[in-house]
């Protein structure tokens, strides 16, 4: 953990402190590789109001049955676009029930925005993820690089990458030590065929 709050990290502390007075959903979105995934890792790790709970769609019951117990918890629900049609319906009753009486649940799903939303999902509120900003990106680099990274290579990383942390995290897989701490050239572009197929290869709904 640097010693400042990142423009994402603000976003998901500033997301539970909303979600605690306006129904306690959440539809996370945003384009393949935006960051997804470690959104929804960051507000389990930053959730202080009790339990945090991850379900599958296999869970969907089990969530429905911890819902009568007393107390407040996080259910965060990663790719629900990709859940079979009646395991939405039921994630989305769940999400009413949460939305019109005072169970305190938050609820987070994340869906990907590259398609259309599935229809069981489409009425719930939506936060959108934008691109990294360039402190996030640079955050990503110093946690995921093994070796010294040379300051112009990652600026140079970080602007290839246009805030989108899948690519990013590509274009550092793509690279020797001796490339990343500047002793050599970059390939041109850095962002080629073998590093977008590298992105493409991964499930594109999910994220770094």
């Amino acid at each position: 953990m640097t010693g400042h709050t990142t423009a994402r990290q603000r976003l998901t502390a500033e997301l539970l402190d909303a979600l605690r007075t306006d129904g306690g959903v959440r539809v996370v979105t945003g384009e393949p590789g935006c960051g997804r995934t470690t959104f929804l890792d960051r507000a389990a790790r930053l959730f202080r109001g009790g339990p945090v709970r991850h379900v599958r769609a296999d869970g969907v019951r089990e969530l429905d049955e911890a819902l009568r117990t007393a107390g407040p918890f996080l259910v965060c629900v990663d790719d629900a676009d990709l859940w079979d049609a009646p395991s939405r319906a039921a994630l989305a009753r769940t999400a009413a029930r949460i939305r019109e009486t005072d169970v305190r649940t938050t609820l987070l799903l994340t869906v990907a925005n590259h398609r259309p939303p599935p229809p069981e999902l489409a009425d719930l509120p939506v936060l959108r993820l934008g691109p990294l900003a360039p402190g996030d990106a640079a955050l990503l680099i110093r946690e995921r690089a093994d070796s010294t990274v040379d300051p112009a290579v990652r600026e140079e990383l970080i602007s290839a990458a246009e805030g989108n942390p899948a690519l990013l995290l590509a274009l550092l897989r793509s690279l020797s030590p001796d490339q990343l701490g500047g002793r050599r050239a970059l390939p041109r572009p850095p962002a080629g065929g073998e590093v977008l197929a590298d992105v493409a290869g991964d499930r594109l709904p999910d994220d770094p």
